[in-house]
């Protein structure tokens, strides 16, 4: 089973889920006319839990993001919930979401790009030579949590031009145009907006700057008298 938080990043500690759910299976759907359907084990990656709704959900068309309520089954042949009719989501992106997974801290420079098809998520660009992993929110950031500054929903692939044009919105652009460019990033991740994040998401680089000066001051060791 493949797990997403809230905001839809990939959750990499699956032991608080597991201790409810290892040993259930859950029901598939295969098809709805004639009504066709199937168990799979806890352990199959056609199995998705949201941490949004608390539930578990199989995937129907993964290029399209479209997921299934997937009760689990408990004892021989009944099963929890009645899925009359089939509750359905869809997830936008979920095919770039559920790539996030072999990305960590030490790999995200390249496998990012590969998610990202080698191309810049916003202009098209595909010369290699011009390909940046950008930080949408920015990674010297003290305001955000280290989880979700270095989480594959944060990276983007951007080629220089687009790079620098989005850094110089983070340094000169106002709240509004900060909130649009980063909140665009965010979408072409897969990011889930059901919760707004807060401002500090979009905090300007002279207030990030100053929080991290701020930080990295030496105290006295000996206190004024």
């Amino acid at each position: 089973m493949i797990g997403l938080d809230s905001s839809r990043n990939i959750i990499r500690d699956m032991k608080y889920i597991e201790k409810d759910l290892s040993k259930k299976e859950f029901l598939v759907i295969d098809n709805y006319n004639p009504y066709e359907y199937h168990f799979e084990p806890y352990q199959s990656d056609d199995l998705i839990y949201l941490a949004e709704k608390d539930l578990t959900y199989s995937i129907k068309d993964l290029e399209n993001g479209l997921i299934v309520r997937a009760p689990y089954r408990v004892g021989k042949d009944y099963i929890q919930s009645v899925i009359d009719p089939c509750i359905e989501l869809k997830i936008p992106q979920l095919t770039k979401i559920l790539k996030n997974r072999g990305i960590t801290k030490t790999n995200a420079s390249e496998k990012i790009k590969e998610r990202d098809d080698c191309c810049c998520q916003l202009c098209g660009e595909t010369d290699f030579r011009t390909l940046n992993v950008h930080h949408i929110v920015p990674r010297k950031s003290p305001f955000i949590p280290e989880s979700f500054i270095h989480s594959p929903m944060n990276q983007i692939t951007l080629c220089a031009n687009c790079h620098s044009i989005e850094h110089y919105v983070l340094r000169n652009g106002d709240a509004t145009e900060r909130k649009e460019h980063i909140k665009r990033m965010l979408c072409i991740n897969g990011f889930n907006w059901k919760d707004n994040l807060d401002d500090s998401y979009y905090a300007p680089i002279k207030d990030i700057t100053r929080a991290v000066s701020y930080t990295h001051l030496t105290l006295p060791t000996t206190p004024y008298v």
